[in-house]
């Protein structure tokens, strides 16, 4: 049926049939109803349809939401970067060996371009030393565009005077050394002290956190805590991230030995090995938890007469948290490089990096 004309809202050159409204003679535009998002219509009919001047997108409305015609990319993404956590380091005699430094921490919001493409690199976590004198090896570099957080310095293990590693997070100071790693400002804190020379107590410091620094060995050979992590709800959940590993429990007050120190924001951070007597290397020091870049433990002392080799706790891989409102369109790519897993929970889209290096385009 055609029609010429609608009173009082002039609308020319459009045919209705049975099922369809055809405008397609007619060159002009058709305005829909126009608002910003806090004036959407809480409930209206499936299917009906307005434009969004938050989002400059037309949206329809289905099953009690609305949602863009054609989805448009976001302006912008917060971000949690967590570099690899550092192992503690190694021990045979009785001084302890030291916990590992966390990865260093960033979390904020850039502003991104649609069709851009950013780098993305999840740092692995360093392996405990090995035995005597053998320091804990740092973390890797995570990397989201322009941030980067720097790997967990490794542990300290006694001789030759062994300190820690400085990194995101500082790894923790043996025996006679004094002073732990140094942290990276705005990501980590400093490891612990150890008891300086002419003191009894061999026990290792904890590695420093992303929320403090390691805690410090006492005279009584007790391992240092590891530095309190920092919690994080991008991924939809508060969790910690980046707790220090535990300095390990020195054997030179026999016959009263040292506990390891506690990791930080446990079970985070690795925690540190108690001294032993008996040639055994269980207990043993702790790994930092899985994809939260935490330190791993100190490996603890042997009392004499029987030193045993022991092994300090590995640090954790980091992990690179991308989230932004579900409203705008899924990232465009993600590189075959990259370990990842995505979720749409509270209205966010969360994706999720646990390992390997690539890009990504919004």
């Amino acid at each position: 049926m055609p029609i010429s004309q609608i009173t009082s809202n002039s609308i020319t050159n459009f045919t209705i049939t049975t099922n369809d409204v055809d405008f397609s003679t007619n060159t002009g535009g058709l305005s829909l109803p126009t608002g910003n998002t806090t004036q959407r219509p809480s409930s209206y009919a499936n299917g009906s349809i307005r434009f969004n001047t938050t989002l400059s997108s037309v949206e329809f409305f289905f099953d009690g939401i609305w949602k863009p015609i054609s989805e448009v990319s976001p302006s912008s993404i917060e971000y949690l970067v967590v570099a690899g956590g550092a192992g503690g380091g190694g021990s045979q005699e009785t001084v302890a060996a030291a916990g590992g430094g966390s990865g260093g921490l960033l979390t904020g919001t850039l502003a991104v371009v649609a069709r851009s493409s950013y780098t993305v690199t999840v740092g692995a976590g360093g392996n405990g030393g090995t035995g005597y004198g053998i320091r804990g090896s740092n973390g890797s570099n995570s990397i989201f565009s322009s941030f980067t957080s720097i790997g967990g310095g490794g542990g300290g293990s006694f001789a030759p005077l062994f300190s820690g590693i400085s990194g995101g997070s500082g790894g923790g100071a043996t025996w006679q050394v004094g002073t732990g790693g140094s942290g990276t400002p705005g990501q980590g804190n400093s490891g612990g002290a150890a008891p300086s020379p002419g003191n009894t107590g061999q026990g290792g410091g904890g590695g420093g956190g992303a929320g403090g620094p390691g805690g410090s060995a006492d005279n009584s050979s007790n391992g240092g805590n590891g530095g309190v992590g920092s919690a994080s709800s991008l991924s939809g959940s508060s969790l910690n991230y980046a707790g220090g590993g535990g300095g390990g429990g020195g054997a030179g007050s026999t016959p009263t030995l040292g506990s390891g120190g506690t990791g930080g924001s446990s079970p985070v951070g690795g925690s540190g090995g108690p001294a032993t007597v008996t040639p055994a290397t269980t207990p043993a020091a702790g790994n930092g938890l899985t994809n939260r870049g935490a330190g791993g433990g100190g490996a603890g002392a042997s009392a004499a007469p029987v030193y045993t080799i022991k092994t300090g706790g590995n640090g954790s891989a980091g992990v690179i948290i991308l989230s932004y409102s579900d409203v705008y369109a899924n990232l465009t790519s993600v590189s075959g490089g990259l370990t990842y897993t995505f979720t749409n929970a509270g209205s966010k889209k969360i994706y999720t990096f646990t390992a390997g290096t690539g890009t990504i385009t919004i």
